[in-house]
């Protein structure tokens, strides 16, 4: 068995325990386990699960869903909500999980930061610094979609109060606003802005054979090939 599938697996055994021991329903990132996506979304799934490590050390209620997982839900919506294309979907959960991962781990750091030092007092909200750090990517990302993640955002922000201090949450939200800035900017000139056009097949050369007149053969787009009539 492959490192690929080995990896694939694992993860999707990690997720699935997760969903199972919080009711959290994280359909988008089984979805993509399942068909073996490359490196860029499995890295992106591990970044989350690490930030749900340090944000919920211990069992979450169902009564209290983590935000971590609440916010990969809220994305997976945004996600579908918005028509997506798959190219563009990778590079949304890798720019949300840097965000909610460095937010989390920059207020108890527990693991290497992926872009922002650790710099959040240690008061903050792992919670609320999730929650914003999230919702200000996919704001930035789906602004058509800014009063549904508003409205998600109120409500995260709003269930946190009944456990943690307001000073907490407010040191929080500061933070993971902090932090989705620094990502945000550094990923504007990664050269996927704007979104490249559309995939629409590639030229590649035809096997070349003799020919009666000797001219050679002109290459053909993919699409052309599969409408070879069979020889």
């Amino acid at each position: 068995m492959s490192k690929t599938r080995i990896s694939t697996m694992f993860l999707l055994g990690v997720v699935q325990k997760v969903r199972e021991s919080t009711g959290a329903h994280s359909g988008l990132f089984l979805s993509l386990c399942r068909q073996g996506v490359g490196g860029t979304i499995r890295g992106a799934v591990l970044m989350l699960i690490m930030a749900l490590l340090a944000a919920s050390p211990l069992p979450v209620s169902a009564a209290t869903p983590d935000p971590v997982l609440e916010w990969i839900d809220i994305m997976n919506t945004t996600v579908i909500a918005g028509g997506t294309a798959p190219n563009v979907t990778s590079r949304i959960v890798a720019l949300v999980s840097a965000s909610v991962f460095d937010a989390v781990n920059g207020i108890e750091p527990r693991f290497r930061p992926l872009r922002v030092r650790p710099d959040a007092p240690h008061h903050a909200s792992q919670g609320a610094a999730a929650i914003q750090a999230a919702y200000a990517i996919l704001l930035n990302l789906y602004p058509a979609q800014s009063e549904m993640l508003t409205t998600r955002r109120n409500a995260s922000l709003t269930a946190l109060a009944s456990t943690e201090k307001a000073e907490a949450i407010a040191a929080g939200v500061a933070w993971g606003q902090t932090v989705a800035d620094a990502i945000w900017a550094s990923r504007l000139t990664d050269g996927f802005a704007p979104t490249p056009p559309p995939f629409i097949g590639c030229r590649v050369w035809s096997e070349r054979r003799p020919s009666a007149l000797g001219a050679p053969r002109r290459p053909l787009t993919l699409q052309a090939q599969h409408r070879r009539s069979p020889p």
